[in-house]
């Protein structure tokens, strides 16, 4: 078990640090993205939330990630 995620971690972790280091800005975002719906889906079907609001509301969370990438001068800290 523990040979097969090293195995996979070789191969991963090597395309993972290709991808946010040297693809332009835009894959990264994409990247973010994705994994931001990802997450906040997960977590809305944890509290059992219906799955229209699930998706609508993972959705609507991407919506900032995309609004700091479009606009850099928006402030990011309080």
């Amino acid at each position: 078990m523990h040979a097969r995620r090293l195995i996979v971690a070789a191969i991963v972790l090597p395309i993972f640090y290709y991808y946010v280091m040297y693809l332009p800005r835009g894959f990264f975002l994409a990247l973010v993205c994705v994994m931001s719906f990802v997450s906040q889906a997960e977590f809305l079907a944890m509290y059992k939330v219906k799955e229209h609001q699930r998706y609508f509301f993972s959705l609507l969370g991407i919506i900032p990630i995309c609004m700091t990438y479009k606009y850099n001068d928006i402030p990011t800290s309080l």
